[in-house]
């Protein structure tokens, strides 16, 4: 009797493993131990098999969560006494009257966060339709990501708020 309910067509045993899959602790297990890597690592495991995918979605958001709480910017870029910035700006034709700080940081900070967002693009070419062209899009992806670490790497210091 109860079979005959269960199992009358095919559709109802489709249903069945359906929902008995959701219902294993297997299917869950991953993502259980996962979710608890990172909260007590910081990473979970599946980050590693992919660093450059994982730092490309973390490092813009973390940026612009700095970008957004930022008080302050790095003294490198205040004009009181730093004759290598007044030599750029004058390099740049830039006044450095109306120079502000605060704004070049920002810039700074969401320059860094495009680089690394530029790996993270999904905007992608078509692989097959032309090679000149999937060339060109990756060499200026990685330009962008170029000129974000070596931002990074000259203001890694003064990534705190």
């Amino acid at each position: 009797m109860i079979q005959s309910f269960l199992f009358p067509n095919p559709y109802r045993r489709f249903h069945l493993r359906w929902w008995s899959h959701w219902f294993l602790w297997r299917t869950w297990h991953n993502a259980l131990v996962f979710r608890w890597q990172r909260a007590f690592r910081g990473y979970a495991t599946c980050d590693v098999w992919s660093v450059h995918s994982y730092l490309s979605v973390v490092v813009p958001g973390l940026l612009g969560e700095l970008r957004r709480m930022s008080h302050g910017c790095p003294m490198s870029l205040v004009l009181f006494d730093n004759p290598e910035l007044r030599a750029r700006l004058k390099r740049e034709g830039r006044d450095p009257a109306t120079y502000d700080p605060h704004a070049e940081w920002d810039h700074i900070l969401a320059e860094i966060a495009a680089g690394f967002g530029a790996m993270a693009d999904e905007a992608e070419p078509d692989y097959t339709a032309d090679a000149a062209c999937w060339k060109s899009f990756d060499n200026n992806r990685r330009k962008r990501l170029h000129r974000a670490l070596r931002l990074l790497e000259q203001y890694y210091l003064d990534l705190w708020d």
